[in-house]
């Protein structure tokens, strides 16, 4: 539908004004022939009614065997003789069934004989017959050489008897009334003329409506394209503004990342300073600093392969231990905090993890918790649980502040990347954790602490058995 609109409005104007043109052709020709048709038969269908009429007052069936005697032709001049008063009328004829003129208002023309039948057999089988000249025909055609000259336009009407023996009238004869056609001629060409001026009238209408709804299509369609490529345009132009948005986005929350195990490093190198009279407080320290700076190792190689490839180096881990780890690593970086409170299960908590992309995700949720709430200790809880709805083994590990926790229209949106609620946040530190979470097959969920803050849940596969036992 759509490909029509394509084409130019010029084009268009010249092929709709040959249809229409076509159409208005075809309709004006059947129209004034129908209109010329049912002219000549109304006019045929009042001669006959009004033959028939007269003929029944005194013509009997005898008047047409023996139409010399002097009461036949009476009869016939007393019926159709007062349809000479008719206007234009210019003969009269009474014909038997054989063609024979048995009565005409020119006395000279009875008993001779019709020179054309064809009309006369039509009319005795009882049919109307209307011969209708065209003035151009007048000087080809004539009904007899005796005859009135034309244009005319002739009736024959069968003139139907009661006879005794008969169940219904029968055709005795056929009357011809010859009227003038000059008048008949003149309405019908009136009558013509308006129906070509209507078809024509409204095929200019058609035209114009058809021709302005187009081309208001199209400039409409114009308009639409040109708005669409500007559009095209400006979307391109955000869509870049949008990816250096989010680089920068994602360039400050990776030094964001990086950032905070760097400060549990500056941190445990200026205790080792003060330690190192304690040798072996000074190497535990020291090996706090070089698990530290394993992890910022490990999590810059994660993110320079994140460009060719986001994988999960999956490797069977202790769970407890890492939690354990990161949480001490955490301590170790945020001097002065009140604490976290730590429940592990008897069992190591054995999965299938990737080490760095689990800790890093622990180390998030810790921060949040720190900044939510940074004069009140940290809750972290890893236990075995089991999905009712699916019956999977695995290990939920929880993570909660007493903090003013998170409304519930932003529940919805916590973990969308660029979604923040801190002023200055990225909003990409839950997302990230989320990714991760599900890269490991489980889930991540958050709820309201009972006695305020927030709660994430991280739930992770794996072969948990009841009391944490493996």
């Amino acid at each position: 539908m759509t490909s029509i609109f394509r084409i130019s409005p010029r084009l268009f104007a010249s092929l709709s004004l040959v249809l229409v043109a076509l159409m208005v052709a075809v309709t004006g020709m059947v129209l004034s022939d129908f209109f010329r048709q049912a002219i000549i038969e109304r006019e045929g269908k009042i001669v006959s009614d009004l033959a028939q009429t007269l003929a029944s007052r005194e013509i009997v069936s005898g008047d047409f065997s023996d139409f010399s005697a002097t009461g036949a032709r009476l009869h016939f001049a007393r019926s159709f003789g007062v349809l000479q008063d008719l206007g234009e009328v210019v003969r009269i004829k009474v014909f038997d069934p054989s063609g024979a003129i048995v009565w005409s208002d020119d006395a000279s023309l009875i008993g001779g004989q019709a020179t054309r039948t064809a009309n006369i057999n039509q009319a005795v089988a009882g049919g109307n017959t209307v011969v209708f000249y065209e003035e151009e025909e007048t000087n080809k055609t004539l009904p007899d050489g005796r005859d009135p000259l034309p244009p005319v336009v002739e009736f024959y009407v069968p003139i139907r008897i009661s006879s005794p023996v008969a169940t219904r009238p029968e055709v005795a004869g056929v009357m011809a009334l010859y009227r003038s056609s000059a008048s008949l001629n003149a309405t019908l060409e009136r009558g013509v003329q308006l129906v070509w001026m209507v078809t024509a009238l409204g095929g200019t209408v058609l035209f114009v409506s058809l021709f302005a709804l187009f081309r208001s299509v199209w400039l409409g369609r114009l308009e639409a394209e040109s708005r669409l490529m500007r559009l095209s345009g400006e979307h391109q132009r955000i869509i870049h503004l949008e990816k250096l948005s989010a680089t920068g986005a994602m360039v400050g929350e990776i030094a964001h990342q990086i950032n905070n195990p760097l400060v549990g490093v500056i941190n445990l190198a200026q205790l080792a300073e003060r330690e190192a009279d304690d040798p072996d407080r000074t190497r535990a320290i020291l090996a706090d600093i070089r698990r530290a700076g394993e992890h910022c190792r490990d999590f810059v190689k994660r993110m320079l392969a994140f460009t060719k490839a986001a994988r999960c180096e999956l490797q069977s881990v202790s769970l407890a231990a890492l939690v354990a780890e990161t949480v001490a690593l955490f301590r170790d970086s945020t001097p002065g905090h009140p604490g976290i409170n730590m429940r592990l299960p008897e069992g190591s908590a054995v999965i299938s993890a990737d080490p760095v992309l689990v800790r890093h995700a622990l180390f998030n949720l810790l921060n949040n918790a720190f900044q939510a709430s940074p004069d009140t200790a940290i809750d972290v809880e890893l236990a075995s649980e089991t999905r009712p709805d699916s019956s999977k083994n695995g290990w939920r590990l929880e993570v909660a502040d007493h903090g003013p926790g998170v409304p519930d229209k932003d529940r919805e949106r916590i973990f969308t990347p660029f979604f923040t609620t801190k002023q200055g946040g990225m909003g990409l530190g839950l997302s990230v954790v989320e990714h991760i979470v599900m890269q490991h097959g489980g889930d991540i969920v958050i709820r309201e602490a009972p006695d305020g803050g927030a709660r994430f849940l991280l739930w992770f596969p794996g072969n948990a058995m009841p009391g944490g036992q493996e």
